[in-house]
């Protein structure tokens, strides 16, 4: 079926496409560039070992027009063909802006997303980017709580790289350069909610898509500045919540117990998109080869007092990281601790499972045979819930634009089977606890 909102999405398509083929290459120095993925994703203890198969990659076209304003245009694309074998409805839609997927069933499909299209150009001591875009908050390696501007690709598919799970969102982005490089005040407003990409919940349990109206825009401000040696700033942000967790509906679920008449209880049946307020704070402070990186947000959300059983508490997040080089820089080792303390916790819910939660982590890279071999350990562990991540895999560049790559992602819970507690945790969860990985990947940069 197609969502209602194509012809617009489809005049808004063309109207770019024609403006890129004619316009901008009279006016333009264009560099293209990209990459294309070959993809073999396997879970072995899963039902259905291959989990995904198929080429991904992007398109890039930058430059400058005009000669003073710069430009950016990317579409990217991604298929998984694992399930071709398997019965199929074709279906399609405009999921997002500018992103359109076609579907045969859960596990065939192929999307292509425009992902990036800006134009920036100075105006005195500011730089004024429109269209839709990228951009990152926060200066922590990895885990950035106050990195909230863009939605991701939450559990629809599958990569090793983090940023190609994010989604570009339209938006004008304001950046004022303080005398001196001392630093920047940047300033975001976002007229579109764009929320995570996140698989279907099924039938009995909807999501809302937000609204273009002015109550549901977005924006926020960041303060960056370079005192000496460190680095340090601090922002602003209100959004929607990215996963679907306000409930604007409920139903009653029927309970059929052993023995008596049966049991209804209230659940929610459509899922929207609470208002967040996010304040961070971050820092970066280099010395004598060590990397010292600190980040925390503090989200104020709808449930302050945190006595909705169906909505997500306030809460405090962090990062603490320490990096240091050895072997003449071929070799780094990073190790990180991540708590989360939940205000008025009372009851337990999705991604809320426990008051005071630390994650603590430990990474280590390194370089071999002239740099073209790049192995990579990682072990997370959750402190409360007891559960854990550990990934190993290599990069090995073949000649030059050519990397195969190789890892293993195993997910596992240091509680029994039996513990309820198991399936409040992020790794060891019933829908984690048989996602151990196996993936292949070649790659074509040009």
């Amino acid at each position: 079926m197609m969502n209602m909102k194509s012809p617009l999405s489809v005049g808004a398509t063309v109207t770019l496409l024609l403006f890129i083929l004619f316009v901008i290459p009279v006016h333009a120095e264009i560099v293209p560039s990209g990459y294309v993925t070959a993809s073999v994703y396997a879970e072995p203890s899963a039902d259905k070992v291959l989990s995904s198969t198929g080429l991904r990659g992007a398109f890039n076209l930058e430059g400058s027009l005009f000669s003073a304003v710069q430009f950016r245009v990317s579409m990217e694309f991604f298929s998984n063909f694992a399930g071709l074998m398997e019965d199929t409805s074709y279906t399609s839609e405009w999921y997002y802006p500018l992103a359109y997927e076609g579907s045969w069933n859960a596990r065939s499909f192929y999307t292509a997303d425009l992902k990036e299209a800006w134009v920036s150009f100075p105006a005195g001591a500011f730089d004024i980017t429109a269209g839709k875009q990228l951009v990152t908050w926060g200066q922590a390696d990895g885990s950035n709580p106050t990195d909230n501007i863009n939605a991701r690709y939450i559990g629809t598919r599958s990569v090793s790289a983090s940023p190609e799970k994010k989604l570009g969102s339209p938006m004008l982005n304001i950046v004022y350069n303080l005398p001196a490089n001392s630093g920047t005040i940047q300033g975001v407003f976002m007229p579109v909610s764009v929320p995570n990409r996140m698989p279907s919940m099924g039938t009995f349990i909807r999501e809302e898509t937000p609204k273009l109206v002015i109550e549901n825009m977005e924006g926020g401000v960041r303060v960056l500045v370079f005192p000496g040696t460190v680095s340090l700033s601090a922002s602003y942000l209100t959004i929607l919540d990215r996963y679907p967790s306000d409930a604007m509906e409920t139903a009653l679920m029927p309970v059929l117990p052993i023995i008596g008449p049966p049991q209804f209880f209230s659940v929610p049946s459509v899922l929207g998109h609470n208002r967040q307020h996010i304040f961070g704070l971050d820092a970066v402070y280099l010395v004598n080869g060590f990397d010292f990186r600190t980040e925390w947000a503090y989200t104020l959300t709808k449930d302050a007092a945190g006595t909705d059983p169906f909505e997500k508490n306030s809460f405090l997040s962090g990062v603490v990281q320490g990096t240091r080089s050895f072997f003449n820089g071929t070799t780094s080792c990073t190790i990180s601790w991540a708590p989360q303390y939940i205000v008025n916790f009372e009851k337990p819910i999705v991604g809320q499972g426990f008051e005071f939660e630390n994650m603590v982590g430990m990474r280590i890279q390194t370089k071999l045979l002239n740099e073209t071999l790049q192995p990579e350990v990682l072990f997370l562990t959750a402190l409360a819930a007891r559960d854990y991540l550990a990934t190993v895999g290599a990069t090995y560049n073949i000649a030059d634009g050519w990397n195969l790559k190789g890892g293993m992602n195993f997910y596992g819970s240091f509680r029994s089977s039996s513990d309820s507690d198991r399936a409040l945790g992020t790794f060891g969860n019933d829908s984690m606890k048989d996602r151990d990985t196996v993936y292949l990947e070649l790659r074509f940069d040009f």
